[in-house]
């Protein structure tokens, strides 16, 4: 199947490789590298809801890897399901209490939200794990100039 499939990219069968993921799911079912593949197949695909979907299953088989997660949040927001990639970033934080990737990302969706305090405290977590996160530190003095621009209510 493996060639089939590496085939059916090359030639841009996408309906092709759709069937080729579903018969192989069906061989596999507990194969989450394969549902991470359908998923990516279907966000190109702008079917995102269904990616969701697909990430889901493998959040389903295996909740400690994070990458389902990632996956997940990257549709959600495609998705404009704003506050649903905030709750996968916990998610990951959840499962994987270090991993800095997620608290930067939520970071940088919190300031866009123009939710500034829960940013910095995105912010101030990677520090305080990471103490040289210049990107980081970067990152928070853009918040806090944001706060100051912005008028109280």
């Amino acid at each position: 199947y493996e060639g089939k499939i590496n085939s059916l990219k090359t030639l841009n069968q996408t309906p092709q490789l759709m069937e080729c993921y579903q018969s192989l799911l069906k061989l596999d079912p507990k194969n989450t590298s394969l549902y991470l593949e359908l998923g990516s197949l279907q966000e190109q695909l702008n079917q995102h809801q269904q990616a969701i979907n697909s990430y889901n299953q493998a959040i389903q088989i295996d909740p400690q890897d994070i990458w389902p997660y990632y996956s997940r949040a990257a549709a959600e927001k495609a998705l404009g399901q704003y506050d649903n990639v905030l709750i996968t970033f916990d998610n990951i934080i959840e499962v994987a209490p270090g991993e800095l990737l997620a608290y930067i990302n939520k970071a940088i969706l919190l300031k866009q939200l123009g939710r500034y305090s829960q940013a910095l405290e995105c912010c101030d977590r990677v520090i305080e794990l990471k103490a040289d996160a210049k990107d980081v530190v970067a990152l928070r003095e853009e918040i806090e100039k944001k706060i100051e621009e912005t008028p109280s209510m």
